[in-house]
């Protein structure tokens, strides 16, 4: 009974985060992604022999407890927009989620909450307390974990992101993971206005110090990390290496110098 029960829970949650995903592009009805509980796509990401197991801490409904956290991040980002294509802020804590699941196979329950709440407490009016009233101490906990500091610089949040991103939990580094597999992926196609080539290349150099600082936590992400060092990116017609040759110290001291006087 208790096998079944997982099984049948893992089904709601990766039918519901493929839903939300769907939904994301703005392209399908919510009518016709309900005909898609029982395709191929839904199915696919329950093959896998998941890495990280339901959390026991969040009661018999899972889905619903992630459901509420996407309902209240929903409410808190409703008037931010994304930098790069200026879509609505909601997608990227939902597509962090989504990364998590299917493809890092996690199914902790309170992680993937964490995911779609991490941004709330650092860029909302969202508290801590409240979060911890709602989703209870370990989420407040996770989601403390990845939010910067801003009463820091920026170039000091960069910095303070290298230097312990790898003495974070288990379940933060999970999140970090996922957020930053999201934002270099955007950064490759839909860069922010604004944004130089050196300032990209910069942020790739940065991203991946803090991810090697968090390798031996998810090697399929991890792995989809390394993937996306290799690629290039077209700039003014021009393939460009996306982590250009050179000494990577410097590099990265470049790019905390291009950051000085840059508005977040």
């Amino acid at each position: 009974r208790r096998c079944s029960f997982v099984r049948s829970t893992e089904q709601q949650v990766s039918r519901m985060l493929y839903r939300l995903q769907v939904l994301r592009s703005g392209l399908l009805s919510p009518h016709f992604v309900s005909s898609l509980s029982s395709s191929s796509t839904c199915r696919s990401s329950l093959t896998r022999e998941p890495r990280h197991t339901m959390s026991s801490g969040t009661g018999a409904d899972p889905a619903g407890a992630i459901l509420d956290a996407c309902h209240f991040a929903a409410e808190k980002h409703i008037t931010q927009r994304r930098k790069g294509d200026g879509a609505p802020y909601i997608n990227h804590p939902i597509g962090v989620a989504h990364i998590l699941w299917k493809e890092g196979s996690v199914r902790d329950v309170e992680v993937l909450q964490a995911a779609v709440l991490h941004d709330t407490v650092e860029d909302t009016e969202t508290t801590f307390a409240e979060l911890e009233a709602r989703f209870g101490a370990r989420v407040r906990s996770l989601v403390a974990e990845v939010s910067d500091n801003k009463k820091l610089t920026k170039v000091e949040r960069k910095k303070y992101q290298v230097e312990h991103a790898g003495q974070s939990s288990e379940g933060a580094r999970l999140i970090k993971l996922a957020d930053k597999l999201y934002n270099c992926r955007d950064l490759l196609s839909v860069p922010p206005r604004g944004w130089s080539l050196a300032r990209i290349q910069g942020y790739f150099v940065w991203s991946r110090k803090v991810i090697e600082a968090l390798y031996g936590t998810n090697e399929a992400l991890e792995e989809l990390h390394r993937q996306l060092w290799t690629q290039n990116i077209t700039w003014e017609g021009v393939a460009q290496p996306i982590i250009p040759d050179g000494d990577r110290e410097q590099l990265l001291k470049d790019y905390y110098h291009s950051l000085v006087n840059v508005d977040d």
